[in-house]
């Protein structure tokens, strides 16, 4: 099972419209696996989230290096970022020449490249990327909690809320293997 850290109790807002820059792969329902880290994102209150689609999800490991496709994303998204006057563009472009460079490390440089942009140009750019994620993925998964002091998880993203469910509070932790997630 996935769980979802909320400070709303039962009532969800969705996590797929609105603020997208913050999130480090934009728009989106963020999971874990451990319910107790799950607590901690949503003061003490974490949901119970279901996988709905037919088939099983498609998952980008965000951990592994970036397919070409996904590059190619990422340069188009950083020409939108230069016509916008993002400075720093050339230092980015390193990056993504690397040819080890994992998604999540390329999804984290970007982000810091976009930081301090007008929300709306922002947006714009990192939908691009999204965009070309979610036409080959339905989730990415991805190692958390090194940067926030919590414990190391695994994250989760479920990248259209069509196919996953909320099915009540979480009571107790559960233990689950990768395999058993979604």
């Amino acid at each position: 099972p996935l769980f979802h850290g909320s400070r709303g109790g039962a009532t969800v807002v969705s996590p797929y419209s609105g603020r997208v820059v913050e999130n480090l792969y934009g728009g989106g329902l963020y999971t874990t696996t451990d319910v107790d880290v799950a607590r901690s994102y949503g003061r003490g209150t974490a949901q119970r989230v279901e996988w709905t689609g037919i088939n099983p999800p498609r998952v980008l490991d965000g951990d592994l290096p970036a397919s070409p496709e996904i590059r190619e994303a990422f340069r188009v998204a950083t020409e939108l970022a230069d016509e916008a006057g993002v400075d720093e563009v050339e230092d980015f472009l390193a990056i993504l020449d690397t040819p080890s460079s994992s998604v999540q490390n390329l999804m984290l440089s970007f982000r810091r490249l976009l930081l301090g942009q007008p929300r709306h140009d922002a947006d714009e750019v990192m939908d691009v990327i999204r965009d070309t994620i979610q036409q080959d993925y339905d989730v990415v998964k991805y190692a958390g909690g090194q940067a926030g002091g919590k414990t190391g998880h695994d994250i989760y993203v479920l990248l259209d809320e069509e196919f996953m469910r909320f099915t009540g509070e979480a009571q107790a932790a559960v233990a689950v293997s990768d395999d058993e997630a979604i």
